[in-house]
Order: C-alpha cells, then sequence, then structure tokens
C-alpha cells in the first residue's frame, strides 16, 4: 500500500494544531507498513495512470463524515487521491513494486478530527483483480514494520469486516505523549482498506475502529467491488 503522506498547511485550526498534524501525518506513515510498504525512490518507469472514473469511485469508497459521528470535522487539505507514483514510492519489496505496477488502479484518504484531538484515517485501494489486492495485502514485511511503528501487537479480528483482516492495537505519539491508536486492514474484492484510530477520547478502542470498518466496508461493497 502507499505512503499518504499529509500537508501541513490549511487544517482547521479550531481542533488541530501543527503537533496534532504532525502526529496524524506519522499515523499515515503506517499505511505503508500494513501492506508491505515504507519508504524508497519512486520509479519512474512506464506507470499507468489511474483514470478519472477510478479515483471518483475510490473517493466513494471511504469514509465519510456522516459515517464517523458527532463532534468530528473532516480535514479537506489532508483528504484526496493517493496516486500511483505515490504508491511506487512507498513501496518496500520488489514484490511490492511488481503488484503495483501491474495492477494498481487508484487510491484515495479521508481524515477527520474532533476537539479531543482524536483521529481517524480512512483508505481505500483499488487493483486490477482480487488476486493482485491478496498478493499486496499479504507481504510479510509489512506486518512487521506496522507493529514496530505502532509499537503494538497483533489482535483478534472478532467482527472486522472482509477478507484476511488485520487488527493491531499499540499506540502513537502525539504531543510528546503515547495515546492509544487501533488499526484494522481488509481486503474486499478488488479492494485494500484500513480505517486508523488513535487518540484518547473516550470511543477510542479497538471495538469502535470495527465498527467504523464495517461502515466503510458497506460503502465499497455497495459499490459493487
Amino acid at each position: 500500500m502507499p505512503l499518504v503522506k499529509l500537508p501541513r498547511a490549511g487544517a482547521d485550526r479550531r481542533y488541530m494544531n501543527s503537533r496534532h498534524l504532525a502526529a496524524l501525518l506519522a499515523a499515515t506513515s503506517l499505511l505503508a507498513a500494513a501492506c508491505g510498504s515504507a519508504s524508497s525512490s519512486p520509479s519512474n518507469a512506464s506507470q499507468p495512470t489511474p483514470t478519472r472514473h477510478t479515483q471518483v469511485s475510490a473517493s466513494h469508497l471511504v469514509l465519510q463524515l456522516r459515517d464517523i459521528g458527532y463532534g468530528y470535522i473532516a480535514v479537506p487539505t489532508s483528504t484526496g487521491e493517493i496516486t500511483l507514483a505515490q504508491e511506487l514510492a512507498s513501496d518496500k519489496s520488489a514484490r511490492s513494486r511488481r503488484i503495483d505496477r501491474a495492477s494498481f488502479r487508484g487510491a484515495y484518504k479521508s481524515i477527520f478530527a474532533n476537539a479531543s484531538k482524536d483521529g481517524i484515517l480512512s483508505v481505500a485501494y483499488e487493483y486490477a483483480t482480487p488476486d493482485a489486492a491478496t498478493a499486496s495485502l499479504q507481504d510479510p514485511a509489512g506486518l512487521r514494520s506496522l507493529i514496530s511503528q505502532m509499537h503494538g501487537h497483533r489482535t483478534a479480528s472478532a467482527g472486522a469486516p472482509g477478507s484476511h483482516p488485520i487488527s493491531v492495537a499499540g499506540t502513537l505519539t502525539e504531543e510528546s505523549k503515547r495515546v492509544p491508536a487501533y488499526t484494522v486492514v481488509w481486503q474486499h474484492g478488488r479492494t485494500l482498506n484500513l480505517v486508523l484510530l488513535f487518540g484518547v477520547g473516550s470511543t477510542v478502542s479497538q471495538s469502535h475502529v470495527v465498527t467504523l470498518a464495517r461502515r466503510q466496508d458497506k460503502r465499497v461493497a455497495a459499490g459493487g467491488f
């Protein structure tokens, strides 16, 4: 999966200061780890560009504000498509790069925050075939990196949607403190999906990130993937 970079400027300052946005930036680097990606030099080889249809489609698969609940706001400057170039730049292994060059069709991320500085990250990736999505998800280096970066451990994926779900509980750094963090990664057809939840609010829990994941999975199912 791609490494998602969030811009520092333009966040809603009612809820997010620069340190909070930096924490979200660190959190999104976990996307790369979730499916075998980290940081490497991007390839400038011949790369297909996702079509407009793919980009628009993926934008409807991620969580929307009405899915999140009261108290959150969207961070529009940190929400948008993920390009193939970003995907390849984040690939950790040759295996991941081969899969992405052949099968990556587009991706989209959405970011939400609240006054307690809790953060929610929702991402959907589209591949050409279910087999390609499975191969990307199951790169073993990705899970090791995800667990390491979250200072976490795998947890039972009870209730998680889709195929091959991966659930990890750990912590992320926010304003020099470690705060709880939970993520679920899963496959639905030819898509890979991720929801990450972190912060100190009462709804930051394993059960709630699973609830959010199930809401996103309904969107994916409705999209015919």
